[in-house]
């Protein structure tokens, strides 16, 4: 894979987790019909962003360890 290629899936590795992660804790975002979910569905946005963040620590770690 090449370096512009890795780099451009960290940046939206990294701009996806920070939008999931804020959206989790905007409380109008995503409202699902049932009022009992609100918490659930902000939970797993919320983890969802997370794993974006995992993913291009990932990525980084891959980029220094072959362009080191």
């Amino acid at each position: 894979m090449s370096r512009l290629q890795s780099q451009v899936r960290l940046g939206i590795a990294y701009g996806l987790g920070a939008f999931f992660v804020a959206e989790s804790f905007n409380p109008s975002y995503w409202q699902p019909h049932i009022e009992s979910l609100v918490p659930i569905v902000h939970l797993f946005l919320g983890l969802f962003g997370l794993m974006w963040f995992v993913q291009a620590v990932i990525i980084h770690r891959q980029l220094r360890k072959q362009h080191g």
